[in-house]
C-alpha cells in the first residue's frame, strides 16, 4: 500500500468511526471550518430539517455554509416574499457563518432561537455558552474554538429538536 493509499484509508476509516459515533458523545460537533491555508481541510456543517421532510427525495435540503440568512424569494416572477432563512422548505441552520468581505474575521453564530430556548449566557473569556441550574451551577452547553469549531451538548440538541419536531441532518464532511 502506498503512502497516499494508506492516508486515504485512514481518512475513510476515521470518517466511518466519526459517523458511527455521531450524537452518542456528550458533545456533538455541529460546525468545523478550516482556513484554506491549512493542509488538512475538513468542513462539518449541520442543518435542521422538519421531521416530516423527505430528505431522500432530493438533495434540495442541503444548506451551504453561508445559507440560512434572511432574504427575499422572487418567484413567481413579479412577486417577492420575505424568508426568515432564505428558503421556504422549513429547513433552518443551527449555526451561521457570517462573512464581511475580508474586512473583518468571519463569525460563527449559533441559532438565536436555540440560545433563547435554553436561556444561554455567553462567556466571552472562555468562548462558551452556559445554562444555569436552579441551584446556580453553570452547565456548559456550547463550546466554540477560535471561531471555527462548534460543539453542542448532545442532550441540549435533542431537547431542542423534540420541541421543534425537527431532525438534525448528518454533518457534511468534506476532507482531503
Amino acid at each position: 500500500m502506498t503512502f497516499e493509499q494508506e492516508r486515504q484509508f485512514l481518512n475513510t476509516s476515521n470518517f466511518v468511526n466519526r459517523l458511527m459515533s455521531f450524537g452518542k458523545e456528550l458533545f456533538t460537533p455541529v460546525a468545523k471550518l478550516n482556513d484554506a491555508s491549512e493542509s488538512e481541510h475538513e468542513t462539518i456543517w449541520c442543518a435542521l430539517i422538519p421531521s416530516d421532510y423527505d430528505a431522500l427525495k432530493s438533495d434540495g435540503w442541503d444548506l451551504n455554509l453561508q445559507g440560512g440568512l434572511p432574504g427575499f424569494l422572487g418567484y413567481p416572477p413579479g412577486e417577492t416574499d420575505y424568508a426568515r432563512f432564505g428558503r421556504e422548505d422549513g429547513i433552518e441552520p443551527l449555526v451561521f457563518e457570517r462573512l464581511f468581505y475580508g474586512l473583518k474575521p468571519r463569525e460563527i453564530d449559533i441559532s438565536e432561537e436555540f440560545r433563547h430556548y435554553h436561556n444561554l449566557w455567553f462567556d466571552s473569556k472562555r468562548n462558551k455558552y452556559y445554562k444555569f441550574s436552579e441551584s446556580g451551577d453553570e452547565v456548559e452547553i456550547i463550546r466554540c474554538s477560535e471561531g471555527s469549531q462548534v460543539s453542542i451538548q448532545t442532550q441540549a440538541i435533542k431537547e431542542f429538536l423534540a420541541a421543534k419536531n425537527m431532525t438534525l441532518t448528518l454533518p457534511q464532511f468534506n476532507g482531503q
